[in-house]
C-alpha cells in the first residue's frame, strides 16, 4: 500500500514539474514577445515623432541638454543648463552633384545604445534619409562628456547610388 501511495504521489510531483517547466518556457517566451514589442513600439515613436517636428531628448547631464527636432529650421538643438541658452543647428548643406542640397532628413532614426568610449565620453548617433536625394543617408554623430559641456560633432554622407560631392565654384560649399 504504501509503495502505491509513492508511486502515486512521485508521479503527481513528476507532473507538476512538467507543468511548471511549461509555465516557465511561456513565461519567458511571452516576455521575450513583449520586450520585442516594447522595442519596436519606442522604434516606432521615435521614427514617427521625429518625422513630425517632435523633439527628442538623446543626451543630458548635469551642464546640457541636446535634442533631435529634424524640422526645416533645426536638425538639433545644444542648451547650456547652467544659463538655459539654446544653440540650434540647422542641417548641413553640401554640394552634391553640382547642386547645393540641404541634409533636411525625411525622418530620425536614433541608436538604440549609446557608445561609451575609452576616455569616458559618450557617443550618440543618429540618421535618417535626404529629403532631397532619399537613396543617401546622413548620419550623425555627438560625441559628450559628462564633464566638460563642449560637444564634439560630425555629419557622415553615405548610400549605394552614385553620387560625388563637388566644387562647381573651385571650392568646398559646406554651410
Amino acid at each position: 500500500m504504501e509503495r502505491k501511495i509513492e508511486n502515486q504521489l512521485a508521479r503527481q510531483i513528476w507532473q507538476l514539474e512538467n507543468k511548471l517547466q511549461i509555465m516557465k518556457y511561456m513565461l519567458n517566451s511571452q516576455t521575450r514577445h513583449i520586450t520585442k514589442l516594447f522595442v519596436f513600439l519606442i522604434s516606432a515613436t521615435i521614427l514617427a515623432g521625429c518625422g513630425k517636428n517632435k523633439t527628442i531628448v538623446i543626451a543630458e547631464n548635469s551642464m546640457l541638454k541636446i535634442s533631435v527636432v529634424n524640422s526645416d529650421q533645426t536638425l538639433w538643438e545644444y542648451k547650456v543648463l547652467k544659463t538655459g541658452k539654446t544653440f540650434s543647428f540647422q542641417a548641413p548643406e553640401f554640394e552634391i552633384d553640382g547642386k547645393l542640397c540641404r541634409a533636411s532628413l525625411t525622418s530620425v532614426k536614433l541608436e538604440e545604445n549609446p557608445l561609451k568610449l575609452k576616455n569616458g565620453v559618450t557617443e550618440y548617433i543618429f540618421d535618417g534619409k535626404l529629403k532631397e536625394l532619399p537613396d543617401l543617408l546622413m548620419r550623425t554623430t555627438l560625441q559628450v562628456s559628462k564633464n566638460n559641456p563642449i560637444v564634439k560633432f560630425r555629419y557622415e554622407l553615405s548610400g549605394k547610388a552614385t553620387h560625388k560631392l563637388t566644387k562647381a565654384k573651385g571650392r568646398d560649399q559646406i554651410n
